[in-house]
């Protein structure tokens, strides 16, 4: 599995800043959008689109808009938000 976070201002702009990827053996990849938005294009769209790779992330639902922007949709999300609410609230 993968933890993702984007930072920026994703809605309504869809501008990512940064993008920050976390993979299980420790290992932390930060990736500046804004000075090389061809990454996506090199590789990072089809990790994020993978179904293969699991993708943790917490709201993801602004992360993904503005992730369209780029042409990527993700696939095989855990949000880790809908776990908690669906753990902790009240039913």
């Amino acid at each position: 599995c993968l933890a993702l976070d984007l930072e920026g201002c994703l809605y309504p702009a869809q501008d990512i800043w940064v993008l920050q990827v976390a993979t299980s053996a420790g290992d932390v990849f930060l990736f500046d959008i804004q000075t090389l938005p061809s990454a996506f294009e090199y590789g990072l769209c089809a990790l994020l689109e993978d179904a293969a790779i699991c993708k943790l992330m917490f709201d993801c639902r602004m992360d993904a808009y503005a992730l369209k922007r780029y042409g990527v949709q993700l696939r095989h999300v855990l949000d880790l938000q809908v776990l908690y609410c669906k753990a902790c609230l009240p039913r």
